[in-house]
Formats: C-alpha cells, structure tokens, sequence
C-alpha cells in the first residue's frame, strides 16, 4: 500500500501567502529553488530520512519515501509518501521517479538498498545513486555505473577520530564510492530484504 503526503507551504507559517485550503503547492506556489537543481529522492532511513530531507529541502525539491508512519507524516517543506515495501515499483512510482533525479537509498538494511537499487537502475533508469552503506563489506555488491556508497561505520569513524584528537582534517569529507575489503556478496541480509520484518525502520 502506498499514501502519499502533500505539502504545505512553509512561507504560510512565516505570515506569508500560501496556497488555499491546505492543497499541494503548485510550482508558482514553491519556494525558490537553486537554479537548474537536482531533485532528490530519499528511499528510506525513518527519522534521519526526515531530517535528512527538510535540510536539502531548503535548496532542492524533495521527496521522502518510507514504510515509517511518522517518518513521513505533516511534511513542512517537502513531498512524502508512506510504502509498505520499499523493493517495489508502486513504491517509488508514487515518489514520481525519473531518470534526472539523485536518489540516496538509506533503507537500513544493504540486501534491501540493492534490492531498491537495482530497480531503479532497470525500471526508472536513475542515473546517480547514493547508497548508504552499513556493513563495508558489501560494498562490492555496490559497485554500478552511476552508484556510489557512504559507509556509515567509516564516516561515524571519521568524524569520532576527528573529535577526539581535535583534528577537523580527519573529518568526513563526503560521500564515497571506493569501500575497500569489500566481498562480492551482501552480507547481514537475506535475499528477500526482510520484506516482511514487522519492525522496518525503511
């Protein structure tokens, strides 16, 4: 099953003149967005997929799919759809996918985000993909044309390294897309991606 949420816009709470009736903004209604800016599509990650989403909302069009309720419920400034099963066609069809998009896949579970990531490379013809990673060891499985992956256990590393010795070069940078001691497989998951996990955090 897939909801959708619109949006509302944010300038109506800051005294501005927003759409009536609560209705999706249309285009005209928007904030201003960057110049030929990408939009982003977040597949994933509960409540950091939220927060994740109302900061690039500032600056890009945004729509978050999750199988959270609360994730992606009242949206203040970007799109949101709640999706039993995130591994499926219907799922990201309603976030309204096309090939310009950037999609970051932070589904919490790496056989499930190369499940999604492979859909939207065959079925949506996605041309960049960023994947959150969980286990580097997955992240040959990871290595497609116009994927790349950020390890959390190494930019969580990072940024605890750089903390502790006071050294902010040490800090992550950014996103990337060479994971090293990588097997050919993904492990931690079954080949289903958990489908049926009561308790799926996206």
């Amino acid at each position: 099953m897939v909801t959708r949420y619109g949006t509302t816009d944010p300038r109506a709470s800051a005294g501005g003149a927003g759409p009536p009736d609560g209705r999706r903004p249309e285009p005209a209604d928007r904030p201003e967005r960057t110049p030929d800016a990408s939009r982003f599509v977040l597949v994933g990650g509960g409540q950091v997929g939220r927060v994740l989403a109302e900061r690039l909302a500032d600056r890009w069009e945004v729509h978050h799919v999750d199988t959270e309720p609360t994730a992606v419920a009242d949206p203040a400034a970007h799109e949101a759809t709640h999706a039993t099963d995130l591994t499926t066609t219907s799922a990201l069809a309603a976030a309204d996918v096309t090939e310009t998009d950037t999609v970051v896949v932070l589904t919490g579970n790496d056989g499930r985000s190369l499940l999604v990531t492979q859909l939207l490379r065959t079925a949506f013809d996605v041309g960049r993909i960023y994947v959150v990673l969980g286990d580097p060891r997955n992240g040959e499985a990871f290595d497609l044309p116009g994927v790349e992956v950020v390890c959390t256990a190494e930019v969580l590393s990072a940024a605890v390294l750089a903390a502790s010795t006071g050294d902010r070069s040490r800090a992550p940078a950014g996103p990337t897309s060479t994971v090293t001691g990588a097997d050919s497989t993904v492990t931690g998951a079954d080949s289903t991606g958990d489908r049926g996990r009561s308790a799926d955090r996206g």
